[in-house]
């Protein structure tokens, strides 16, 4: 392990880049807990750096609650080490960003299970989707032999297109459209991109726990913001956002899961206008934008984006067939 693979890390301080990397594997559990690390003189020697870089490293790793000190035996790493340090003096947000247990959970047999998001079966037009599947391979036999681009089958793309442009106004390309297996997959592909250890990611509380593991394994730094039946207090968020300069806003506005509270449309406006000055992208996860009844709901933040900081991530497995759109 030489300089160079510090090279690798995105940061402008040497010493940074030490702790990013020795954080990354905290988090990736290749240290676990109460594991004594390697000490200053031989990280410093591998690194090929001073021992006083690597010594601000750990400090900073002590001063973030990622590891502790025994007196004349070296670092160790602290057993809570995934948790941000505002989390651990916070019991609340500290349960709110552990590790997730809807795996254990889902193994509960329940006549009502409330931890998946699922339609019941009964509801579901099988019968017509039976009859179209079987059009479908007339119309292309060879479908199930072959694969798509990486990108997305180019018809689908082309057929999403256009439905964004009836359906939202959306001026996007083919090429800013990219197929996932899910959203699950989106989420985990902009967190890779985009996310890296100590950056700041804000989060609706309560929210989509399959995301908060995706960006804890990222090694983020995850602040909630509040949300209520009228939106959010966009005073505490713009304050947040001035405070962390957060690298992104994950967010499900449009009945949200699991409140199934719908931020208003004015203030949709002002996130975006809020997310250009700060330089924080905002991840609009829009899952269920077709479940309501009478009034139809807002555009989605996407729709008034002109300086390209919306990721906007559409799923349609809950109404016609599993697939997901990310228009960019």
């Amino acid at each position: 392990m030489k300089r160079n693979v510090l090279s690798k890390v995105h940061s402008d301080k040497l010493f940074e880049q030490v702790y990013d990397y020795l954080l990354d594997r905290i988090m990736r559990g290749e240290w676990k807990a109460h594991e004594k690390l390697p000490s200053i003189r031989v990280l410093a020697a591998e690194f090929e750096v001073h021992r006083l870089t690597v010594f601000k490293a750990y400090q900073l790793l002590k001063q973030n609650n990622k590891v502790y000190v025994k007196d004349k035996s070296g670092y160790y790493v602290q057993p809570a080490s995934t948790l941000p340090l505002s989390a651990q003096q916070d019991p609340i947000v500290s349960a709110y960003v552990h590790e997730s247990c809807l795996s254990e959970i889902h193994q509960v047999e329940a006549v009502y299970q409330f931890s998946k998001a699922l339609l019941d079966p009964n509801l579901l037009p099988n019968r017509y989707f039976s009859e179209y599947v079987k059009k479908v391979f007339d119309l292309y036999p060879k479908v199930l032999g072959t694969y798509s681009t990486t990108q997305g089958d180019l018809e689908l793309r082309e057929a999403l297109r256009r439905y964004f442009a009836d359906r939202h106004h959306f001026d996007v390309t083919n090429d800013e459209i990219l197929i996932t297996s899910g959203s699950q997959e989106a989420i985990d592909l902009m967190a890779r991109v985009l996310v890296k250890p100590r950056d700041t990611v804000l989060m609706e509380r309560p929210t989509y726990s399959p995301a908060i593991d995706v960006f804890r394994r990222q090694g983020a730094n995850i602040v909630p913001i509040e949300i209520y039946p009228y939106g959010y207090r966009l005073d505490q968020v713009e304050e947040l956002m001035r405070k962390y300069k957060p690298r992104l806003f994950y967010l499900n506005p449009t009945f949200q899961n699991p409140t199934g509270y719908t931020v208003p449309a004015e203030q949709r406006k002002r996130l975006v206008d809020l997310a250009a000055q700060y330089q924080c992208l905002l991840v609009e996860d829009d899952s269920c934008p077709d479940i309501y009844f009478g009034k139809e709901p807002p555009l989605p933040f996407f729709a008034y984006d002109t300086a390209g900081y919306v990721l906007y991530i559409r799923s349609f497995s809950k109404y016609v067939a599993p697939g997901l759109s990310i228009a960019w």
